[in-house]
């Protein structure tokens, strides 16, 4: 189930090329969008599949996706880094760590 999601993953992001572009170029998440990207291609894998599934030792939270019993979330990390083609943006990386954790450790 991993590789194949790793595969999908690469997939869209490479036939959506310029759409994520714009998203890297002002550093804006695309999680939102990705996790019905990749939804929409489990179908086609005649997956149990749901979006915004409760944990089951949390029903306060939930993953991204829920396909044949497995639990996605989807991160996409922040970075300080400067590129010149992106705009420079304050979005302190630790502040994405934190809430990272505590979603993993749930």
């Amino acid at each position: 189930m991993e590789q194949r999601l790793n595969e999908l993953i690469i997939d869209i992001l490479r036939k959506n090329e310029e759409l994520v572009a714009i998203a890297i170029k002002q550093r804006a998440k695309f999680e939102g969008w990705l996790k019905f990207e990749l939804a929409y291609r489990l179908l086609g894998y005649d997956c149990d599949l749901k979006v915004e599934y409760p944990y089951p030792n949390n029903a306060n939270q939930r993953a991204d996706i829920f396909a044949n019993g497995a639990l996605i979330e989807l991160k996409t990390a922040n970075t300080n880094y400067k590129i010149a083609q992106c705009q420079t943006c304050t979005r302190p990386i630790k502040k994405i760590y934190r809430p990272l954790l505590m979603t993993l450790k749930n």
